[in-house]
């Protein structure tokens, strides 16, 4: 499966939306889900569970927690849709 960044990162619009109430269009490669949207580490692993549903891959926890920004969030499920073929 190929998945582009641009995709990945709209997916995260929509998630930031529904989960922190944010604004798709202020959530950026740049900005970081805990500071900027105030998400704590459950919003952010709800994200992630949703990833995961959406493209059939496995995200660890702690994988999760290393992540400073949208941009780190978007490498990282890139990667794992990449890995699974």
């Amino acid at each position: 499966m190929s998945v582009t960044d641009a995709e990945i990162l709209e997916f995260i619009q929509a998630q930031a939306h529904e989960i922190l109430d944010a604004d798709p269009a202020e959530v950026t490669p740049e900005v970081s889900l805990a500071k900027d949207f105030d998400a704590d580490s459950i919003d952010v692993i709800e994200m992630a569970s949703a990833a995961e549903r959406r493209w059939d891959i496995t995200i660890e926890d702690h994988e999760v927690y290393d992540l400073t920004c949208v941009g780190d969030f978007v490498h990282l499920i890139a990667g794992k849709v990449a890995a699974s073929g």
